[in-house]
């Protein structure tokens, strides 16, 4: 399940069980904790006492790191579904499914990412998503992972001014306009963690190329790989 530890000594403040466990990885807002966990339910704690406010059933586990905004909590399930809650409450708003199940898929989800009223998360299918935050309208899909056996892109997207960088498992790298979609570069390196960008630069752990990368920010240029 989960377990609170005192920040100063490590001893445990409170735990609270969960038969099937925590793969995901809690967030903290408010004083309030939201994880989603492997008996298919998603949880809103007490930061404090540990104690339940509420729980929604989904009945698929849950792998991605949930987001609050405004009042409302998003996550994915392991079936390809978005979900909004309200944060207070657990009273479900809108779902949002992408109707696609395949066998062949690595464990682990991407994370939503709000920017503005755009939430924009990745899918088993190997498409990157962006809803209407308010209602989960579909605004716009860009396919990006066209490999043969593992379509993921489990990597949560990283903002960049007007574009966000998402990898695709196994397979590439890609700059997208937040607006619409449209690509402005792309590296043929795939990975399952999201990219970190500082300043002009931006360090990607490559599962493709087995090794740790930094790209030039606005070309995808590399600039040095560091194997491992």
């Amino acid at each position: 399940g989960l377990v609170a530890l005192d920040y100063s000594t490590g001893n445990k403040n409170w735990e609270f069980k969960i038969k099937q466990g925590v793969e995901a990885t809690p967030i903290v807002y408010d004083e309030t904790i939201y994880f989603g966990a492997n008996d298919g339910y998603f949880y809103c704690l007490n930061a404090t006492t540990g104690e339940l406010i509420w729980k929604y059933n989904v009945r698929k586990e849950i792998l991605s790191t949930p987001t609050v905004d405004q009042g409302m909590v998003f996550f994915v399930s392991t079936d390809n579904t978005v979900y909004a809650l309200d944060a207070k409450t657990g009273k479900w708003i809108w779902s949002y499914n992408r109707g696609f199940d395949n066998a062949l898929s690595i464990r682990g989800n991407s994370s939503p990412v709000v920017f503005d009223n755009h939430l924009y998360i990745g899918f088993s299918d190997g498409y990157v998503v962006s809803l209407f935050k308010l209602d989960g309208k579909l605004i716009w899909e860009k396919k990006i992972n066209f490999n043969a056996k593992f379509y993921d892109v489990s990597a949560t997207p990283v903002f960049d001014e007007d574009w966000i960088i998402v990898p695709a498992y196994d397979a590439s790298l890609h700059c997208l306009k937040r607006k619409d979609g449209s690509k402005k570069w792309e590296l043929p390196s795939g990975s399952a963690v999201h990219v970190t960008v500082e300043n002009d630069r931006i360090y990607y752990a490559s599962f493709s190329d087995k090794a740790m990368v930094a790209l030039q920010k606005q070309s995808g240029t590399l600039l040095w790989k560091y194997e491992i």
